[in-house]
């Protein structure tokens, strides 16, 4: 794996989380984001492109603040792709696989 799409765990690596509240944090994430993928290709088959927009760019919010580098530069780049006009099919086969790829990476970590 690249080290962006790791870059999650350098903080508290780094000792500075403290280890229960990042684990916590990264549990809710993975709760609240474990059916994105499915529901941005939902939205968008339906033309919602709006809507998928705001969830992306929500995301792109949560994944910065825990430091999930290569998710949010996949999450900016679906997101500026859409209101670009661009088809959604390449840019969001990118973006869920590097949604998934960060969210199996996390919870093998709280599962170690």
């Amino acid at each position: 794996m690249n080290e962006d799409l790791l870059a999650w765990r350098k903080p508290m690596e780094e000792g500075q989380l403290q280890e229960d509240t990042y684990s916590q944090a990264l549990k809710a994430f993975l709760l609240e984001e474990r059916d994105t993928g499915a529901w941005l290709a939902s939205a968008l088959a339906q033309g919602h492109t709006e809507e998928a927009c705001q969830k992306i760019h929500q995301l792109k919010e949560k994944a910065a603040v825990l430091k999930a580098k290569a998710l949010c530069t996949a999450a900016f780049s679906l997101e500026m792709g859409l209101k670009g006009g661009a088809d959604p099919t390449a840019i969001l086969a990118h973006f869920d696989a590097i949604l998934m790829d960060t969210l199996l990476a996390m919870s093998a970590y709280l599962n170690r």
